[in-house]
């Protein structure tokens, strides 16, 4: 969906709740104090949506988004003015997209809302939690404060219950999404570095160590690129619900290993690149050896949305946007 005026701040990239706060808390260490900014509720064609986050501080230096455009340009400087006068209470905001208005129009057109809970959080407050975040499975706001718990008591990601100045929001701290890249070619090079820009932790996993696209690879720390015996690749890449893979290994051989090691893991998303006559083949095989066929067809391939794409950039466009489709169904 396309909001007229109403675009994402470009260098402003929103994250998903664990990653926004780990790096508010290691962007904000020094400062004495930032202002941050929640969307608690959201409708109509808003372009901040529920659960977006963004922290200023009075220079200010700018983490997450609350939708971009003019409001956010305004609210930022709004926020930079009541960090200039002094500590200032919790509240809520309500922006109107809609031209016509009598009051709190954000200056956009989209024609929805967003509902925005301001927050002054001060060096002090920064140094109590930020340890608290490692243990932390939800967040509540309220009024009083802003708290990290260690037990989950809602079902849905968010929780907002909201009654003039009176709030309460809890919020699910979600894992990091995690991506493994099976190859450090030329696509796995492209793939790195579409998906560096996205809310992902990205390794990458080769078994070829002077691979020269390996090591002019600067879109990955070099902490996560894995130079591995692909017989044991089964004990490096673990399951869950955050766990994305993607097999752009060299060749048939090395893809059919991978796969058989792989298969019966309990992964988010599992891609494989390859012809369709090829993964047809594969396919074929591993049902006569034996292999589920309810695993088989989980396996995401031909890998990417069929873009018709050609070189090694438009093949990670495709993969990227098919991974974005599955982690927000």
């Amino acid at each position: 969906m396309v909001f007229l005026s109403c675009d994402l701040g470009l260098f402003a990239p929103i994250m998903n709740t664990r990653s926004f706060w780990n790096q508010l808390f290691n962007s904000y260490s020094h400062s004495d104090a930032i202002a941050l900014m929640l969307v608690a509720d959201s409708n109509g064609s808003s372009p901040g949506r529920k659960g977006f986050k963004m922290a200023v501080d009075i220079q200010g230096k700018m983490i997450g988004s609350i939708g971009g455009g003019i409001m956010e340009h305004k609210l930022v400087e709004y926020c930079k003015s009541l960090l200039a006068s002094s500590p200032f209470q919790s509240f809520i905001r309500l922006q109107i997209h809609r031209s016509g208005e009598s009051s709190d129009r954000s200056g956009m057109i989209c024609s929805g809302e967003q509902t925005i809970v301001f927050y002054y959080l001060d060096r002090n407050w920064i140094s109590a939690n930020v340890d608290k975040l490692n243990t932390s499975k939800m967040i509540v706001y309220d009024q009083k404060s802003i708290r990290f718990e260690s037990e989950i008591s809602i079902q849905d990601e968010m929780l907002v219950d909201i009654k003039n100045t009176i709030w309460c929001i809890q919020e699910k701290v979600e894992l990091n999404n995690q991506l493994y890249i099976i190859g450090a070619g030329h696509v796995g090079l492209a793939l790195s570095e579409v998906m560096h820009r996205l809310d992902f932790e990205l390794h990458l996993v080769d078994d070829r160590k002077d691979l020269n696209t390996l090591q002019y690879n600067g879109f990955i720390e070099e902490k996560n690129k894995l130079i591995v015996d692909y017989d044991n690749i089964d004990t490096l890449i673990p399951e869950g619900k955050s766990i994305y893979v993607v097999l752009v290994s060299f060749s048939y051989r090395t893809d059919e290993l991978i796969i058989k090691k792989l298969l019966s893991k309990n992964l988010k998303y599992f891609g494989v690149m390859g012809s369709k006559t090829k993964m047809k083949v594969l396919r074929e095989n591993l049902t006569i050896q034996g292999f589920d066929k309810n695993q088989i067809i989980k396996i995401y391939t031909p890998v990417g949305i069929d873009i018709s794409s050609r070189t090694p950039q438009e093949i990670a466009i495709s993969i990227a946007a098919q991974i974005i489709q599955i982690k927000n169904r």
